[in-house]
This record gives structure tokens, sequence and C-alpha cells, in this order.
């Protein structure tokens, strides 16, 4: 399952938006901030409610509209996200050499 297609043809098809492959106006950085924020508030209210199933849709309400930003600002998704992988799994395997080295 590809969900960054997905949230794409969303915005596409239902919203009618196309990227703008440029940094945000003020009033898509307020709308992205606010919209994040949002989501992060209800994963709050949710964990405090001890409520598993809105804390996860909280945060998958985050992701989505996580993605819907990026198809947005036409960031490149799939080679961004593989390079910010890549330097996840490289501090991964530098931390595994240093534990090993210690052992």
């Amino acid at each position: 399952m590809d969900i960054y297609k997905k949230v794409a043809i969303f915005q596409k098809e239902v919203l009618g938006n196309l990227p703008y492959s440029n940094n945000p106006d003020k009033d898509e950085y307020r709308f992205i901030i606010e919209t994040l924020e949002e989501e992060i508030g209800e994963f709050k209210v949710a964990y405090q409610k001890n409520n598993y199933e809105d804390m996860g849709d909280a945060l998958i309400d985050l992701i989505y509209f996580a993605l819907g930003h990026c198809y947005r600002m036409g960031i490149p998704f799939d080679s961004w996200f593989e390079l910010v992988h890549n330097a996840n799994m490289a501090k991964v395997l530098r931390k595994t050499k240093r534990g090993n080295k210690d052992a």
C-alpha cells in the first residue's frame, strides 16, 4: 500500500489541490502548523482519556495531514523519504557499532 499516493489522489481528486513546489506563503504556513498541532492535541487528549483507538486515529490523521502538506508543497516524497530513512538507519548502524565496541 502506498499511502503517499493515496493522499495525493485525495488532494487532487477530492480537494482539487495541485502542488505549488515552493515555500508556503504565510496563510499556508499557518494552515500547516494548525492542522498538525490539532492532531497532536487530539493525541494528547486521547492519551489522557486512555483511549487507544483515538490515539491511533490522531496519529494516522497526523500522518495523513503531513503527507498532504508534502504533496501540496511539491516535495518529491519518495526520494526525500529515502534520504531521511537512510540517515536514520545510519544512526542505528553507528549506535550498533559503538555498542559492539563497548562489549
